[in-house]
């Protein structure tokens, strides 16, 4: 078995990805992308959730990976996207 090269990695940073791929790579890091904004701005899980427009469950699924509808992918994009001052605000 030989070594894999950064073209076996569709996650290497030197290879062109499709949009599939990045879609993918952006949902793998979702889950950490929420916890650690929400722990930068010191929310609460109910607090998070009141910025992102849903449940402090949903957050709470956001955070590990499980499974949520496109529409709370998007709120959560959207949320991750708002500036630190903005998310402050609520």
């Amino acid at each position: 078995m030989t070594a894999p090269t950064p073209a076996d990695d569709p996650y290497a940073p030197d290879v062109p990805r499709t949009a599939w791929a990045q879609a993918l790579a952006t949902l793998d890091m979702l889950p950490d992308a929420v916890r650690l904004r929400r722990a930068r701005l010191g929310l609460s899980l109910r607090a998070a959730a009141v910025q992102i427009g849903t449940t402090n469950a949903t957050v709470h699924r956001l955070e590990h990976g499980g499974g949520v509808n496109e529409a709370m992918y998007r709120r959560a994009l959207a949320w991750l996207d708002r500036t630190e001052e903005e998310a402050s605000r609520g």
